[in-house]
């Protein structure tokens, strides 16, 4: 078995740094090779970043700005192994990113996001309400967004998917309602991005249902215009679904598969599958706080395996969280204003 499937195979918060650093270097070494290999533009990257090509610390994979996934198609493998295209919400920017996913990456980020919501929500399957349009999830000539992939994502934890929203994204309360009476007392979990959860639940009235979560993720910014704080965001959840099991997950469009949910403390946390560093915003090098970097060997049909993002974080700690998870764990502070990434991508011009 090959370093990364290997990697794959181990629960995601179970193993502690020593034996993380081994299994997760060897697997980066593959993915590495490989990107090396079929991607111009990753090659380029590494013969200009000065590094070794197989560097012996994390912190000296060269990385690519998220940005490049705006600008340029990046693949690794030929286009007739692309099974689905990935295109993320461009809220920020109005340029959505373009991800080209082959059968390889598609059931690494299966994998590794049953393992990872199995961690938090269990392996029971739930009925999910979720506050979205069904026709989010459907597929253009093979093209689908960001939302709809994550929703497809919950699929194997379902008993039922319910969908609440019309197709003007405002709620359709009948509906609501004729789902709630059929699932009764049964466990469900409630689903949505963060923006569009709480648009929802202005219009939503108190429901009093036992066994509940609420999952969430993405489109912080938007709340932040609005000058909702994470605190509030969560008394409104309680207050209107009446539960305080809010798992907030932080991810990418361009490292699906991998994500970073909140646990009982209140921090995110880093699975065996990817890592994390902080890069000070002012000169890059790595630090306790600063631009996010996400560092995963799971992409194999395009080079998304070590990525600067434009949000800012810190790291809290590793492997003594008292929730009990192994790993670092973070803390998500904001997106950086007006950020434009430069680095190792620069090379590419």
């Amino acid at each position: 078995m090959n370093p990364i499937d290997s990697l794959l195979e181990n629960k995601p918060f179970d193993i502690g740094k020593n034996e993380k650093y081994k299994l997760f270097l060897a697997a980066m070494k593959e993915a590495i090779d490989f990107h090396y290999s079929n991607s111009v533009e990753f090659k380029k990257i590494i013969d200009n970043s000065g590094q070794d090509k197989f560097p012996q610390n994390i912190e000296l994979i060269p990385y690519l700005p998220i940005s490049l996934f705006k600008k340029m198609k990046l693949t690794s493998v030929p286009d007739d192994q692309i099974v689905s295209v990935i295109k993320s919400s461009a809220i920020t920017t109005g340029i959505p990113s373009t991800i080209y996913i082959d059968e390889v990456t598609r059931k690494r980020q299966i994998k590794c996001l049953n393992s990872i919501l199995s961690s938090f929500i269990g392996n029971k399957r739930l009925n999910f309400i979720i506050f979205d349009t069904e026709r989010t999830i459907t597929s253009k000539e093979g093209e689908i967004s960001s939302r709809g992939s994550a929703i497809r994502g919950l699929m194997p934890f379902a008993k039922s998917i319910n969908f609440v929203l019309d197709n003007e994204l405002n709620l359709d309360a009948e509906k609501l309602n004729e789902t709630i009476e059929k699932i009764n007392d049964q466990e469900v979990c409630f689903f949505g991005f963060t923006w569009l959860l709480y648009k929802t639940l202005l219009q939503l009235n108190p429901i009093k249902l036992k066994n509940s979560k609420v999952l969430h993720i993405g489109g912080w910014k938007k709340l932040t215009d609005m000058m909702v704080s994470k605190e509030e965001f969560n008394k409104k959840i309680k207050n209107n679904i009446g539960t305080s099991n809010i798992y907030d997950m932080y991810g990418m469009t361009e490292q699906l598969g991998t994500i970073y949910i909140d646990c009982e403390e209140g921090y995110k946390h880093i699975p065996l599958y990817s890592e994390i560093l902080m890069r000070n915003i002012d000169n890059l090098k790595p630090s306790q706080e600063g631009f996010i970097q996400l560092i995963s060997p799971v992409p194999h049909s395009y080079p998304g395996i070590s990525l600067l993002t434009e949000d800012i974080g810190k790291i809290i700690g590793e492997d003594d969280c008292h929730c009990g998870r192994k790993g670092k764990y973070f803390i998500f502070k904001e997106r950086a204003k007006d950020a434009e990434l430069k680095g190792c991508g620069d090379t590419l011009r």
